[in-house]
């Protein structure tokens, strides 16, 4: 499990060879050890080799019923890999989040996949649900500002882009162009100038 651990942790900074080679010496120490496969799989994807990964994802949970990991990233290698069209990559993200709703990353993806198809109302809502899941997604919030702001509900957007910037100064950069934007189109020339 040290060792899966390690592996995770190269894979994480983008260390994919270091990754491999922690995620190996595991798998040849217990080759049934779910860790291991699940560990490679992430590996693979780092190498681009979907058939792989897949194979790694399954193995994994067969050999552990019941833990989920495995199963998200198989749908996240099936949508990463980039084949279909957007209905089959909002498929496989749906399909991911019914093993957790909960993932720190999947519903910020969903809202952006309902953004792209122009389904503001639910891409809204997707990255609300995210923002409750993980408070400190400050690409959520921005994003929901952004999907506010088409939808034409520009004091809503503003006030969080606001928020975010005050919260978060590395998103001052991100925030201020589309502030701008919002203050000029509600003719806010004063605030557009502040």
């Amino acid at each position: 499990y040290a060792l899966t651990a390690d592996a995770l942790l190269a894979l994480e900074v983008g260390l994919l060879s270091e990754g491999e080679i922690y995620a190996q010496k595991a798998f040849k120490l217990d080759p049934d050890l779910a860790d291991a496969y699940n560990a490679r799989g992430i590996a693979q994807i780092g190498r681009k080799d979907w058939r792989e990964a897949l194979e790694r994802f399954q193995t994994a949970a067969d050999l552990a019923p019941g833990w989920k990991a495995p199963l998200i990233n198989h749908e996240l290698a099936l949508f990463i890999s980039g084949k279909g069209d957007n209905d089959e990559e909002l498929g496989r993200i749906r399909s991911a989040l019914i093993h957790d709703n909960t993932h720190l990353e999947l519903l910020y993806i969903a809202g952006r996949l309902l953004e792209r198809q122009d389904r503001l109302e639910e891409s809204a809502a997707v990255h609300t649900r995210q923002i409750e899941v993980n408070p400190l997604h400050g690409w959520a919030r921005f994003d929901l500002a952004r999907v506010l702001f088409k939808q034409g509900r520009i004091y809503s957007a503003t006030t969080i882009w606001r928020e975010l910037m005050d919260a978060r100064p590395d998103f001052r950069e991100h925030c201020i162009h589309p502030l701008l934007d919002a203050y000029l189109n509600t003719g806010e020339t004063g605030k557009a100038q502040a």
